[in-house]
């Protein structure tokens, strides 16, 4: 249960009857309809309040992917922010376990005093389900349900199955016009692409584009789990967060230019924060995986002549790293290694390892580090990248192989592609693709993807 703080004050005068609507939902996204329906109840009903409570994992989600409760919080929060009548609770999702309705009104029933009465608004089709709710008849003793209706709809299917049921349901219709928008509309709309102006507020959308929500992912080759751990990122400090959201802001100003690049640069950066997690990183290691991974394509904007300019400038041909490479060979690595050059004077806190991986993200080497590893896989499976079978196959192994053998696939999956697009293939790669085989041979590990 939320801190008792959460929840508004109502109930003070005790000569006085007070009522509180109830707006429950997954809100994923919260849109107008919801917002209408609130506001119209809030009007012809009386309600001094009306408290949205965003579902924790509501028990009848259980069979699709929900966006975490922090982004569905935070958008409902926003929708409402305006609205002095609406206040947003994280009482539903603090709550452990799958919620339901009744546990969630006897926590309300108990909290507020007997001169507070409930209202519980919902859609009209859910009415026709509540005498299958768990404690359907306690509900039925604590609250009055709302039941927003879209226009035409028809009233008496649902007072058939009620007059079915020997409880005693006290029901309120409303008519909404706006009802005709639903949040899994704006989900197929956002994957699409297409425009949500005018379905949700204007602070909702921008928050579903800045954290990349409902995005098509399909055919993607991600397990569920790990989908769910991209759709659901780390929850880090407050100062953390604050620099993922600057580095981003800096990225999206270095590529400007390049927004597909920009795109690729933000989705690896969530793919090697998942992936950190995914191999049991603690939640520092998956700060530095992210922000690499925002990083590594720094350089993409400049031109080849650029980066041999800055090469030179720089002293590349004497990095260790590029032994026996000539600058002019090397042109598909410099973007890398001249990108670790240059963040290192911009940003003096990033480590090594971030440094190490941001370098050799196209290259790779014979013995990877951790983060170095979680940053050349997720460049090369990253989902923007596109369903393509070849890398289908490799997302598919995810959680599945070890970190060694997924590191394996992904740079014979870059080999390959260097071959059959009639590349140059550097002697270096071959090298350590050899070394790469050599120590999996005595692994004795099975042949992969």
């Amino acid at each position: 249960m939320a801190e008792k703080t959460d929840l508004p004050i109502l109930g003070e005068d005790k000569t006085k009857t007070y009522r509180l609507g109830i707006m429950g939902g997954t809100f994923d996204p919260i849109h107008n309809g919801h917002l209408v329906a609130a506001e119209q109840a809030s009007d012809e009903l009386n309600l001094d309040l009306v408290l949205f409570m965003p579902a924790g994992s509501p028990a009848f989600k259980q069979d699709r992917d929900v966006s975490s409760a922090k982004d569905r919080f935070a958008m409902t929060l926003l929708a409402t922010a305006d609205n002095p009548k609406f206040i947003t609770s994280r009482a539903e999702i603090e709550r452990e376990g799958i919620t339901y309705t009744a546990d969630t009104l006897q926590i309300l029933r108990a909290f507020y005093p007997k001169n507070v009465e409930l209202f519980f608004i919902t859609g009209a089709d859910a009415l026709l389900e509540i005498a299958k709710w768990k404690d359907s008849e306690k509900i039925a003793e604590m609250v009055t349900f709302v039941g927003a209706t879209r226009p035409g709809y028809d009233l008496d299917k649902i007072q058939v199955e009620l007059e079915k049921s020997p409880i005693p349901f006290k029901v309120f219709y409303l008519e909404v016009p706006a009802l005709a928008i639903s949040s899994s509309e704006l989900r197929t709309r956002q994957a699409e692409g297409k425009s949500l102006r005018y379905l949700t507020s204007d602070s909702v959308i921008g928050y579903i584009n800045k954290h990349h929500l409902y995005r098509a992912r399909k055919d993607t080759g991600f397990s569920s789990t790990f989908q769910a751990a991209l759709n659901n990122p780390t929850i880090f400090s407050e100062d953390e967060q604050k620099g993922i959201e600057q580095i981003e802001k800096d990225a999206a100003k270095q590529l400007e230019k390049k927004p597909k690049r920009l795109a690729h640069s933000l989705e690896v950066g969530r793919v090697a924060e998942a992936l950190a997690k995914q191999y049991g990183a603690d939640t520092k290691e998956q700060f530095k995986a992210r922000i690499a991974g925002i990083l590594h394509d720094w350089e993409k904007a400049a031109s080849v002549e650029e980066l041999f300019k800055k090469a030179k400038t720089i002293g590349l041909e004497n990095d260790p790293r590029l032994e026996n490479i000539k600058l002019e060979d090397a042109k598909p690595l410099l973007h890398g290694f001249i990108a670790a050059h240059t963040l290192k004077q911009r940003y003096p806190n990033l480590t090594e390892d971030m440094l190490n991986a941001i370098a050799l993200h196209t290259l790779g080497a014979k013995d990877m580090g951790f983060l170095e590893k979680i940053i050349f896989i997720a460049d090369t499976i990253d989902p923007t990248r596109g369903p393509l079978p070849r890398l289908v196959l490799l997302r598919c192994l995810v959680g599945k192989v070890s970190l060694d053998e997924l590191y394996f696939c992904c740079y014979r999956e870059n080999i390959d592609y260097v071959i059959a697009t009639n590349r140059y293939l550097l002697p270096q790669s071959l090298d350590i693709f050899n070394a790469l085989v050599k120590k999996r041979s005595e692994l004795d590990v099975s042949p992969s993807a």
